[in-house]
């Protein structure tokens, strides 16, 4: 899928990648999707896949546009498009000095496997448990306000406006049900694969690769918390950190 990467950075992942393959709506406020990404890939996949790997695939799915391959990647995003079913840009849309996402531009055959087969699924994971917050409520003149009114429709009728219980509920299940397995299960198969040099799990060496955490239905993801009180993002995913080695 080739993308413009509107990203301050490169980053694996796409607002059009989170879009197509996650559990949004394609009219949500992509905003939300762009300011989480940098957020979601620092807090859960640089850690997991280690900063070596991370940024060596990072530099292979984006490409720098110039006046050399800007032509051909114009080429390259329009018939992604079209085959979505979107609307080709312009080749003035396409910037020299922006960033162009693909996997296809990957050059590491084992990158765009894991890619296809695991990662992309975790990162889009990611992104959206990191997104649940900031798209809940927004920073105003007025203070913090939710985005939404308590009802959609105007007869009292529809959906209603997630209430905090709701919030925690979606971040703790989202985390413990469906990120995290991802991640051990990912972690186990890439040490099962072999040929990812540049990942050190450690996990032949300390356990199976699986989290205790994987399975059932934990609502507290919130538990490990530090001895100076609460910390709602310390997420408990040491599980998954590449090890230290002295």
């Amino acid at each position: 899928m080739y993308r413009i990467n509107r990203n301050s950075a490169p980053v694996l992942i796409t607002v059009d990648e989170v879009v197509a393959k996650g559990m949004v709506d394609e009219n949500v406020d992509y905003r939300y999707i762009l300011n989480s990404i940098e957020a979601a890939e620092g807090r859960f996949i640089a850690p997991l896949l280690g900063d070596a790997m991370y940024q060596d695939m990072v530099n292979e799915k984006n490409v720098l546009v110039t006046s050399i391959n800007h032509d051909d990647l114009v080429v390259a995003i329009n018939a992604s498009l079209v085959a979505a079913g979107k609307d080709p840009i312009l080749g003035t849309d396409l910037q020299l000095g922006m960033w162009v996402n693909a996997i296809e531009e990957c050059t590491t055959q084992n990158y765009i496997d894991l890619w296809n087969w695991k990662l992309w699924r975790i990162v889009t994971e990611a992104v959206q448990l990191m997104m649940i917050v900031p798209s809940w409520t927004r920073s105003t003149a007025q203070g913090e306000q939710q985005n939404n009114p308590k009802t959609i429709a105007g007869n009292g009728e529809g959906a209603a406006t997630a209430g905090m219980k709701d919030i925690q509920y979606k971040v703790d299940h989202m985390a413990q049900a469906r990120l995290y397995p991802l991640m051990a299960e990912m972690k186990k198969w890439i040490c099962n694969t072999g040929g990812y040099t540049l990942f050190d799990c450690g996990c032949l060496k300390d356990h199976d690769g699986i989290s205790k955490r994987q399975g059932g239905i934990i609502l507290d993801i919130y538990e490990d918390r530090n001895q100076n009180g609460p910390d709602m993002w310390n997420f408990p995913f040491d599980e998954w950190r590449r090890p230290h080695h002295d």
